[in-house]
């Protein structure tokens, strides 16, 4: 065998070493993010298998980890330590008519106050008397 063959025949098993790596990779990834999916994080957290082995996008793949963290909450059996807060959960309320119209009644401070914070005092040009010391 010439030196020109070997090298060929040493670049392919390496072409196919590197083609199984990158494989092996890409399916490992495709099993975490159905894992992910199958234990409850939203499919719009998890990231794309080049953001992790690219190094791509670094981001998304701390926000899939931050995701499994508050999915976790909703799973009693996880005994380990939380990571992020925990999700809000739904409070619906029911409000009776009377208290519908009577809160129709009620003006609300987005039209306006004179009471609550105020810029009075501010002094515009003048500056701050700081005495040290006392």
């Amino acid at each position: 065998m010439s030196v020109t063959n070997s090298k060929r025949a040493d670049n392919r098993i390496l072409t196919i070493a590197l083609l199984s790596f990158y494989w092996l990779h890409n399916s490992s990834s495709f099993r975490f993010q159905k894992a992910c999916v199958k234990y409850g994080v939203p499919d719009v957290d998890l990231f794309q298998s080049t953001d992790l082995w690219d190094q791509k996008n670094i981001a998304a793949v701390t926000i899939t980890i931050f995701a499994i963290g508050r999915t976790a909450y909703k799973h009693p059996e996880w005994r380990g330590p939380w990571l992020g807060p925990r999700p809000s959960e739904e409070n619906k309320r029911e409000f009776s008519e009377q208290q519908l119209r009577a809160g129709e009644a009620i003006i609300g401070l987005q039209a306006g106050t004179n009471k609550g914070a105020t810029q009075a005092g501010q002094n515009f040009g003048a500056s701050r008397k700081i005495i040290l010391g006392k």
